[in-house]
Parts: structure tokens; sequence; C-alpha cells
């Protein structure tokens, strides 16, 4: 299982998006990770899980942002490189179904 936090460079909207200028704010959740070895450094990470996006959506009456959030299922995929005991890094490919989201970034994980 896993916490996450997530604020983006990149977000893509597919399909159907509600109208009005829409900009990502950020998205937090959880989800449960299965992991799947390639190699003894290599691996790929998939996950499942539930998040809540917020997103502004223009301006309000006293001309200050407006946040709309959602909770929206949550599907990724990672490759990921173990560099040593502690510490792995990978490119993730995440898809925020509901909110018609696609997320691509970098992923860094501890080990305990």
């Amino acid at each position: 299982m896993e916490a996450l936090g997530n604020v983006s460079l990149l977000f893509m909207r597919v399909g159907n998006s509600p109208a009005g200028d829409r900009e990502f704010d950020s998205a937090l959740g959880a989800r449960a990770l299965a992991s799947l070895p390639l190699s003894e450094r290599w691996s790929l990470v998939g996950g499942l899980g539930v998040v809540r996006v917020a997103d502004d959506v223009g301006q309000g009456p006293s001309l200050g942002p407006v946040t709309e959030t959602r909770t929206s299922p949550m599907v990724s995929l990672a490759a990921s490189y173990r560099m040593s005991r502690r510490w792995s890094l990978g490119l993730e490919v995440s898809s925020f179904t509901k909110v018609h989201g696609v997320n691509g970034g970098l992923r860094g994980e501890l080990h305990f």
C-alpha cells in the first residue's frame, strides 16, 4: 500500500472534459502496488487506487481562483530501476480515469 501526492509539470486530459478552462492543481490518494521483477535491478510496478484531484477552473465572482475537487479511480504502470539497497528510480504513467487525465512522471522510492 502506498500514499501518494502528485504535483505535475505535464498533465493531459483525454476524451470528454467538462467545459471551461481547467488547470490541474494537485492529486492526493492511496493505491495498492504489485511488482514484477524483470532482472536483479529492473522491475515493472503496477498500481490501482483512488485519488482526489483538484483543478483550478477559472475566476470566481471575487476574481479569485475557483478550485473544483473530484475523486477518481487511478491506474498506473512504472518501470523501476533499483539503484541501491534503499533507493529506486523510475518512469511512471498513470491515468485518473473518471477525470479523463493522463499523467507522466518520475518515480522515486525509498525502501525500508
